[in-house]
């Protein structure tokens, strides 16, 4: 379909509101510091940007040519081998706002990660406004990736001078993170569905594919169910609004 057609078409469905702003996230790609091929490190919160909490067992490592998986983006990643993960960002929250986060997740075409439970989380200080939960079964095929997208508004009433603050979660098989984004209000580029930077005709195609077959849990649903934009386990209508904005603005940001 012709690019303005279709936004003209779609125009009734799309309510005009404020640009999306995006918020600095420290080492966002897992590339800093640069280590070597074929290995992994722990986390060093004081050059790494990511901490681990308690009980968790999460870092750096370089896939690639010696291993099962390449990265979605740059030439490292972040693993996690259970337990929760977290940057306190330097951006304050503010309340009664919405925030969208997406990441890529990874699947080792390896014995020890065929299936996890995994988990993307926002906080706002001490409260937790968003999670969204990546079941085994809706994990990418094994070396693959995907992008997942939590949306998630902050309750009226925060703690003052609260920091925004970004987990992730792994249930004790190995998880693989890239390219995290941040952004207060609108798309994070999740509707970027082909991963080329562009929301275009070919994403045009994949979400309509996917509009569909509607039911995420169905398994004729790509993995990850990445035309899912808001999370809620459909591709239905709220997610067509999305999808249309971010098709309107081609790059992503």
């Amino acid at each position: 379909m012709n690019r303005s057609a279709f936004v003209v078409a779609a125009s009734a469905s799309v309510c005009s509101g404020a640009l999306s702003q995006p918020i600095p996230i420290v080492n966002a790609g897992f590339e800093a510091p640069g280590i070597t091929a074929c290995t992994f490190r722990g986390f060093v919160p004081a050059t790494d940007g990511w901490t681990n909490l308690p009980g968790g067992a999460g870092g750096l490592w370089r896939p690639g040519t010696c291993w099962d998986l390449n990265a979605p983006e740059g030439i490292q990643v972040a693993y996690s081998n259970g337990g929760s993960t977290q940057q306190i960002l330097s951006t304050s929250a503010l309340a009664s706002t919405t925030y969208t986060l997406s990441a890529f997740i990874g699947t080792r075409d390896h014995p020890c990660c065929s299936a996890r439970l995994v988990r993307l989380e926002l906080w706002a200080g001490t409260v937790n406004f968003g999670t969204r939960t990546i079941l085994s079964s809706q994990v990418p095929p094994n070396g693959g990736w995907a992008r997942y997208t939590l949306v998630a508004t902050t309750p009226p009433s925060i703690p003052s001078g609260a920091k925004l603050e970004i987990r992730f979660f792994s249930d004790g098989v190995q998880a693989d993170f890239d390219d995290f984004r941040l952004n207060q209000g609108g798309s994070t580029c999740p509707a970027d569905l082909n991963g080329d930077d562009q929301v275009d005709d070919s994403d045009f195609v994949l979400f309509v594919s996917a509009y569909n077959i509607l039911d995420c849990a169905d398994p004729a649903m790509p993995a990850g169910c990445p035309a899912d934009i808001n999370g809620d386990g459909f591709v239905d209508d709220a997610d067509f609004v999305a999808f249309v904005a971010a098709y309107n603005e081609l790059i992503c940001p």
